[in-house]
Order: structure tokens, then sequence, then C-alpha cells
């Protein structure tokens, strides 16, 4: 059973595992997070590891199944080799959907994201779910071991492409959300030093000093800024059918552009805090 869903389970994991963080910095910054979304959250990554568990164990044994009937190719180990593949692969299509639950969780309140941009994202994942809770229906129903193992191939060939999508489509935009409101919190910040600090200072010198210094605020916010569309432009990638099947690689680009907004912003903050301390 080594899979598309195998090597790429630890990069799943790792991505889950920064799904509170995200959570608890959303609630920091924003009221519109609720305790229950967080609680919710919560709940669905302890349902998304105790599943994998189960996957895990059951892997185990349909490999030993798998091999006895190799061994021994009679219908009884066939029948039982059958009944444990059945069994292994309901549970990937359950994990996905146990993912994707808590992105869509996550995603719905979160700021700094374009609402179509967000909306669409969330039928992507509604609609990739009820794809995979066919699928996860179906399984149970057969019982030749051809129709089984072509369902279990149809996985590969029809799910995971709409599976990445949903996943890194919202990921990019959890990304560049998370960027874009420390943006625009920075930017109301700016201003408002300029309007309330600035303009009632009446020692000349201290003023033109103070609006120089502005001028390089300026200039870092204006290359945060810059940094955003670029990744923004990047993230449209997933919309071109030949560039979204590497929907992983267009994610990695976003983060990649993200990059320079965070040194940008970071000395545009210290810049102005070093301003406050001449009014």
């Amino acid at each position: 059973m080594k899979s598309f869903f195998q090597s790429t389970i630890t990069t799943i994991i790792i991505l889950f595992l920064s799904i509170p963080t995200y959570a608890q910095e959303q609630a920091t910054n924003s009221s519109s997070i609720s305790s229950n979304s967080s609680t919710t959250l919560e709940q669905l990554q302890s349902d998304y590891f105790f599943q994998l568990e189960k996957y895990r164990k059951a892997e185990e044994v349909y490999n030993l199944d798998k091999a006895e009937y190799y061994k021994l190719d009679t219908l009884a180990s066939k029948e039982k080799a059958v009944s444990s593949l059945k069994n292994l692969i309901v549970f990937r299509p359950l994990i996905y959907e146990i993912y994707l639950s808590a992105l869509s969780t996550l995603v719905q309140p979160a700021q700094g994201i374009d609402i179509v941009q967000k909306q669409q994202a969330l039928d992507i994942i509604e609609t990739t779910k009820q794809q995979l809770f066919q699928h996860r229906q179906t399984i149970p129903t057969l019982s030749e071991r051809e129709n089984v193992l072509a369902e279990s191939a149809t996985f590969e060939q029809n799910l995971i492409y709409p599976i990445n999508i949903s996943i890194y489509k919202t990921l990019s935009l959890l990304s560049i959300g998370r960027v874009q409101r420390a943006y625009d919190q920075l930017i109301l910040h700016t201003n408002e030093f300029k309007n309330i600090y600035v303009e009632p200072i009446p020692d000349a010198n201290k003023k033109a000093f103070i609006l120089r210094g502005l001028k390089d605020v300026d200039q870092q916010n204006s290359l945060a800024k810059a940094a955003i569309d670029k990744a923004l432009l990047s993230y449209q990638q997933i919309n071109d059918p030949k560039l979204s099947k590497n929907s992983l690689g267009i994610y990695t680009g976003v983060v990649k552009d993200l990059q320079p907004t965070y040194s940008a912003m970071k000395k545009s903050i210290r810049f102005l805090k070093e301003l406050e301390t001449q009014i």
C-alpha cells in the first residue's frame, strides 16, 4: 500500500500541528474566532491523529493478511486479505475529511483574505469532502477483490488532485491573510502616527527629522506590500489547470514570497518606535 497517501502523510501531520498555533494567533488578534471554534479545532486535531493511528494499525493487519494470501493462495486467505484491505482504505478519505474540516473551521473567521477567494476555497473544500465521503461510503459495499482494488485506485486517480488543491489553496490564503492583517495594522498605526503626532510638532528641525524618518518607514511598508502582491500573484497559479498540478510547489512559493514582509515590517516598526521617542 505504498502510495501518495503515505508519501504525503508526514507533510500533512506537520501542517496539522501548525493549526493550533495559528488558531491561537487568530484568537489573540481578533475576537472573530470564538472559543467554540478553538474547541472544534482541538477536537478535529484529536480525531485526526486517532484515525491516523487506526490507519497504521489497519495497514499492519493488511500487510500480514496479504503476505498470508500470497503464501497460502486459498479462498479463505483471499477473503481475509480483501476484508483487511477494505478496512484499511476506508481510513484514507476519513483522515482527509477531518483535515479539510479543520482547514474550513480555521479559514472561515480568518482576516486579511479577499472574501471572494475565501468563499472559493471553502466551496472547494466542501466539494472535495463530499467526494471523499461518497468514496468512503462505497468501499464497504464491495465484495470482490478486483472491485476493492479498483475503488482504491480511484482515490489515487480522481481524488488526490482536488485534495491537494483544497489543502494548498487554503493554506496559501491563510499565509497571505496572516501577513496582510499584520500589514494593515502597521499601515493604520503609521497613518495615526503621521496625523496625530507629527502635525502638532512646533519644532521645525524635529519635525523635519521625523518626516525624513517616515520616508524610511514608508519605504519599508512599500517593500512589505510588494512582497504581499508577489505572493498573491504566485497564488493565482493555483487556478491554472496545468500549474495547479504542483499545488504544494505553489504554496511553497507563496510562503517564500512572503518572507521579505517580515523583515520589512519589523524594520518599519522599529523605525516608528524610534520616532516616537522624539515626540
